[in-house]
């Protein structure tokens, strides 16, 4: 039988490599989001969830909803931090489906869905969300907005909840 390492073992082994710590022993911030559709939801509909630190790296994105009627279905992903919230148009997304696609609120209300690695793999659980935004190096501006964006617009309204848990 062997004994293996981890990233952070290796790393702490290593007197040439600086400890990251945004991945080992750090706080985790919650951020619970609650947003209530009046009424149907339009195809291309943003709802600004947060705004994190683009340094962030994101270990859970918990998913609520009710039925929202007989169709409707949101992706989840970024939008830059630096404008205004309500100047925010879907054509500023960075990647509007980064983290998942097509989440289904249409069949049945969604009791708790774990999303955070639907679209972005188990080999990402490390990346800091500038880079899960599919930019190329960490932008001057600090922060990114979590957001749904219907891909399919909702036939009716209700709540939604999203729990955003990461580490700075």
């Amino acid at each position: 039988m062997a004994t293996v390492l981890s990233n952070i073992l290796t790393d702490e082994a290593n007197l040439d490599i600086q400890i990251d710590h945004g991945r080992a022993h750090n706080h985790e911030k919650v951020a619970i989001c609650e947003y209530t559709a009046s009424g149907a939801l339009a195809d291309n509909t943003v709802i600004l969830l947060t705004r994190i630190p683009v340094d962030a790296r994101i270990t859970s994105i918990r998913f609520f909803s009710d039925d929202l009627g007989t169709t409707g279905a949101f992706n989840l992903g970024f939008y830059p931090g630096n404008i205004a919230p309500g100047s925010v148009v879907i054509g500023d997304a960075l990647d509007e489906d980064a983290l998942a696609t097509a989440i289904d609120v249409n069949a049945a209300a969604v009791s708790d869905s774990e999303v955070r690695f639907e679209a972005a793999n188990i080999t990402t659980a490390s990346d800091a969300a500038w880079s899960l935004a599919g930019l190329s190096s960490r932008p001057d501006y600090g922060t990114v907005y979590l957001a749904l964006t219907a891909s399919a617009a909702t036939t009716a309204g209700g709540d939604i909840t999203v729990i955003v848990r990461y580490t700075r």
